[in-house]
């Protein structure tokens, strides 16, 4: 099935710009990611790349992959002393749609996204299921084809019986693809 996905996903990122798209770029970003209502773990580095298909002037969907590994846990065990547990990594992709708003040197867009996440960490069961996230970034133009892109996010990794949450800040540079 992850096979499948991808090849979907890039699929729809190169239909746009068969179409006449509006533009495409490449965004890579890093930040911090906040496990939230998790006390078996603590923040951590979360960094990726995203795929930004501009179809109209207020719609963009980008195919998006993103890492987090976070922070270890030290815990008091009466008898077995202080133990440390892994804080496990969480790792997703999927696609998410923005609605852009604003102009060349600075655009505000809320957007919302799935795809498929899993969270790794040891001594416990991996989880796998549907990713989800919602957030809101800026975007400023640096250069013609260079913008920085500000985030805040929220996601969740649904499964069957648990669910995991997340908030991250993220930070990152895209370029913008010249269209012929």
């Amino acid at each position: 099935m992850k096979k499948g996905f991808i090849a979907a996903l890039l699929l729809l990122a190169l239909i746009p710009c068969a179409a006449g798209a509006v533009g495409i770029g490449v965004n890579a970003f890093g930040g911090a990611n906040f496990p939230v209502f998790m006390e078996n773990a603590k923040p951590g580095p979360v960094y990726g790349i995203r795929i930004p298909v501009r179809l109209i002037p207020m719609i963009t969907l980008e195919p998006y992959f993103s890492t987090s590994s976070l922070g270890d846990v030290s815990e008091d065990f009466p008898g077995l002393g202080t133990q440390t547990r892994d804080g496990g990594i969480y790792s997703a992709y999927g696609v998410n749609a923005a609605l852009t708003a604003g102009g060349t040197g600075f655009r505000i867009f809320p957007y919302a996204g799935i795809g498929a996440g899993k969270y790794e960490q040891t001594g416990v069961t991996n989880l796998t299921g549907t990713a989800a996230d919602a957030g809101l970034g800026f975007d400023f133009g640096l250069l013609p084809s260079m913008s920085l892109d500000i985030r805040g996010e929220f996601d969740a990794l649904l499964t069957g019986g648990t669910t995991r949450k997340f908030a991250s800040a993220t930070a990152g540079l895209t370029y913008r693809l010249p269209l012929p």
